[in-house]
């Protein structure tokens, strides 16, 4: 009888041994990401539900807040500071809260800003963001840029007019500047948004007696101002001190370019920087000045024929050193005498630039102040009256502040949207039922609208 024998399954070698338990070890390590993966998924889902709640709870208590006394503005201070975690998220929500209360009181926007002491006028008609204002020398004529191709020509003899006339200039770019040969309007210099050049032209708008319509005529156009590079910003000067009048257009990265009223490339300005944050030209045309990504502010001289007033040529006159971080804005006051600039070191600083720096005498800081807005928020656009008082937004808000003392004098909830632009009257303006002319603040904002303050 045979005997039948198991024999045993061959021994693993050692390299196998080696593969498998790698191998599994592998296995249960991608089981444990996997589950802290899972794990950390499900306690952020958790958490943002519990902030959107809290959020939501926190613009319902707004509301009523707002129903029952008014005192939204210090109510949205009040909770906007304990809330830092969901800024953006409570933000949307406090304004939706605020709109829903103004619609069941039957107060729109424009009446909010009308209650306020220092209101003068809202220039009504824009069919989309207005990018730009700019004054005539004589403070009679605004011109509004306008992202439905559109300059407008507003007649402000009466500043208080409810319904002021106006021309229409119709553009075939998206208009981002504008600026007047003379204080008659007869001549308005453009700058346009290209795709991708930037465009430069002039009109002469033919009046009509009321102001309305007219026809429409293109003196020149020079096109390709900066390349492929994009515009940023555009200003022209309002000079009534028989110097000529110049527009000047910076690109978003690149340079600015200085033309004069005859469409003649002046100049071309290189800040040398890695990116371009804001342009300031003085009233008179005498100083434009660049603040861009460095922590210094590049000034230029636009020099003119002593006979003439003609311009003759641009030179680099002298730099704003003394900021520790880039500077975000700039502004220069309409004589050319001092400048302002705001930084992301957190300060504001008022400047003497009536130096002689053609002797190397560097410009003297007057005053350094820090900036009053919460979370380090930096100021966004900045413009130097010609009582010596500044203006400086942030988001629709307007701050006026003292340039020899530093005082914040009064602030303003000017726009329910982000403001563009910053723009005060070259002169005084008399007002029905006030002795004293006073100085005017142009402001215009992506809520289509163009609104008129006085100086606190």
């Amino acid at each position: 009888m045979s005997t039948v024998t198991q024999s045993s399954p061959p021994a693993l070698s050692f390299t196998s041994q080696c593969i498998l338990y790698v191998s599994g070890s592998c296995f249960l390590l991608f089981l444990v990401i996997v589950l802290v993966v899972i794990s950390r998924l499900l306690g952020r889902i958790v958490r943002l539900a519990t902030k959107s709640s809290a959020s939501k709870a926190v613009a319902k208590k707004i509301s009523k807040k707002v129903e029952s006394d008014g005192e939204e503005s210090s109510q949205v201070q009040e909770v906007a500071k304990h809330q830092p975690s969901s800024s953006a998220n409570l933000k949307t929500l406090i304004k939706e809260a605020q709109k829903a209360s103004h619609a069941k009181k039957g107060l729109s926007k424009d009446d909010h800003a009308s209650h306020h002491p220092l209101f003068i006028n809202t220039l009504k008609g824009h069919g989309d963001v207005v990018h730009g204002v700019t004054w005539s020398s004589d403070s009679k004529l605004l011109a509004t840029s306008c992202d439905d191709m559109m300059v407008r020509i507003f007649d402000l003899s009466d500043i208080t007019n409810r319904e002021p006339k106006f021309r229409r200039i119709k553009t075939p770019r998206i208009p981002v500047g504008a600026g007047f040969s003379d204080s008659k309007g007869e001549q308005v210099a453009v700058v346009m948004r290209g795709i991708p050049d930037t465009i430069v032209a002039m009109f002469s708008p033919t009046a009509t007696k009321t102001l309305e319509g007219g026809t429409v005529e293109q003196l020149w156009q020079v096109s390709n101002v900066h390349g492929k590079e994009p515009v940023l910003q555009a200003k022209a000067s309002c000079s009534s001190s028989g110097r000529a009048n110049v527009i000047v257009s910076l690109s978003t990265k690149k340079d600015a370019k200085v033309f004069n009223m005859q469409g003649k490339e002046m100049a071309a300005l290189e800040p040398n920087s890695l990116g371009n944050h804001e342009l300031a030209l003085s009233g008179d045309g005498r100083f434009i000045a660049v603040a861009s990504f460095t922590s210094e502010v590049k000034i230029w001289e636009v020099k003119t024929a002593k006979d003439t007033g003609a311009v003759t040529g641009v030179v680099k006159a002298m730099d704003l050193k003394g900021h520790k971080k880039k500077v975000m804005s700039v502004a220069l006051s309409p004589d050319g005498k001092r400048a302002v600039t705001v930084s992301q070191d957190g300060t504001l600083r008022v400047w003497n630039i009536d130096v002689r720096y053609s002797f190397s005498e560097d410009p003297k800081t007057l005053l350094t102040i820090a900036i009053p807005l919460a979370g380090g928020r930096c100021y966004q656009h900045l413009a130097y009256g010609p009582t010596g008082i500044i203006a400086a937004s942030y988001d629709g808000m307007v701050y006026f502040i003292h340039s020899s003392t530093g005082e914040l004098l009064d602030s303003i909830d000017a726009h329910d949207g982000y403001i563009t632009e910053l723009s005060w009257s070259p002169k005084l303006i008399k007002m029905t039922g006030r002795e004293e002319p006073v100085a005017v603040l142009a402001t215009s904002g992506t809520d289509k609208r163009v609104r008129m303050w006085r100086c606190p």
